[in-house]
């Protein structure tokens, strides 16, 4: 049996997955974000041919726990930015009409 050789290039690549992965759970650890896990239906086959649904359950990565949480970040400022505006342009609209009033 021959040993295969890895490219330098895999071993780093590797190693630096490694590193993003280690960091991500410990991000997610450090901002309290929850285990998350998803459900899919799956078809399967028996040995007759016949089709029947599983569910199967996998656990969510840590990466997209913290782009769910980054999105869910930006939306919640996205909407306090709106409401924000929305403020300044109904206290000018109202400021315009009690300049015309009097």
């Amino acid at each position: 049996m021959s040993d295969k050789k890895i490219s330098p290039r895999k071993t780093r690549n590797t190693a630096a997955n490694q590193a993003q992965h280690a960091a991500n759970v410990a991000l997610v650890a450090a901002l309290g974000i929850p285990a998350a896990t998803s459900e899919h239906i799956k078809l399967r086959r028996d040995g007759k041919g016949n089709s029947y649904q599983v569910t199967t359950t996998k656990r969510v990565r840590e990466s997209k726990l913290l782009r769910k949480a980054e999105r869910e970040r930006q939306r919640t400022a996205e909407s306090i930015v709106r409401e924000v505006k929305a403020r300044a342009e109904d206290a000018a609209t109202e400021a315009e009409l009690v300049a015309t009033v009097r």
